[in-house]
């Protein structure tokens, strides 16, 4: 939070403007920059370490570690990171990888491990934000590093809002659930139920905090997030059909939403994926919601 009790954009980590970005298109096109970046991988098993790659695209510079301490410098520099741990129990990384989350609670992580009881049971107590099965990482391992990068993504904008004391507590509220919720938000009314209040209670409070007429409305913000989360899950080899049936929408939905809101096609979003669409969210929904402006300032809390 920063002094004027408004929240902050400075914990969000995204993808920097590249110095060969043409001209004119940064952040604006999926094109401008290029969309290769680091995943650190730890794993001390020598057979298993060869496979892992093979459920990567090519596209990722693999920062392989055997090494606890080296995975974690190499962690402090990657997008996301996967720590393959057959049996938790009888690996001494155990401690070390729960001490590395305790400092890391927003750091994209997916822990492939054998899904058999007894071994989970080691994990009470501790969130990652993906859990591969040892047997099935070969399919879907990409798909698990997408989906905890967007899961993280949505926490560190919720931990922006949640230090935006000038905002009405309610407001406040339902802002953070919006983002930290594992079932997606499609609609104010929806945002409202989920938090006990009236959609009008949310509306006025929007008003209130942002301005009449406020940067952006109410039910927009609702619909980039449901943007951003289509995007996270969107992979090689899932339709979007699928995209929209997980979160519960049409996939007609989705296409209108990006055209409305960033002019963008589905395509654009396949092709520019997360970290694009991410850049857009913060020039169009953060940034205007946590500046104060002449024309709609933040009002304190009375």
């Amino acid at each position: 939070m920063n002094s004027t009790g408004r929240g902050t954009l400075a914990t969000i980590v995204l993808p920097v403007k590249p110095m060969h970005a043409r001209p004119g298109t940064w952040p604006y096109s999926p094109g401008a920059y290029p969309r290769r970046s680091a995943l650190s991988i730890y794993c001390a098993d020598a057979s298993l370490m060869e496979r892992l790659p093979g459920a990567l695209p090519m596209s990722m510079d693999l920062l392989r570690c055997s090494d606890w301490d080296a995975f974690e410098r190499a962690a402090a520099t990657a997008v996301c990171s996967v720590i393959a741990i057959p049996w938790l129990a009888e690996s001494g990384a155990l401690p070390k990888f729960r001490e590395f989350r305790r400092r890391s609670p927003l750091h994209p992580t997916v822990l492939v491990t054998e899904k058999h009881a007894d071994n989970l049971r080691h994990l009470e107590g501790m969130k990652v934000e993906e859990l591969v099965g040892l047997h099935e990482f070969e399919r879907e391992l990409w798909a698990a590093v997408c989906r905890a990068r967007a899961t993280s993504l949505l926490r560190q904008m919720a931990s922006s809002f949640e230090g935006a004391l000038s905002l009405p507590p309610k407001l406040r509220e339902a802002v953070v659930h919006a983002f930290r919720s594992d079932a997606p938000i499609s609609s104010v009314a929806g945002l409202a139920a989920a938090v006990g209040c009236d959609r009008r209670t949310l509306w006025r409070q929007w008003r209130q905090a942002f301005g009449s007429p406020p940067p952006l409305q109410l039910s927009d913000f609702v619909d980039w997030l449901l943007l951003l989360r289509a995007t996270g899950l969107k992979v090689p080899g899932v339709k979007w059909s699928a995209v929209a049936a997980e979160l519960g929408v049409h996939e007609h939905t989705i296409a209108r939403i990006a055209r409305r809101l960033a002019g963008l096609t589905l395509r654009d979003l396949a092709g520019g994926g997360l970290p694009f669409l991410s850049r857009l969210f913060v020039h169009h929904v953060l940034r205007p919601l946590l500046t104060p402006t002449t024309t709609g300032p933040l009002r304190a809390v009375q």
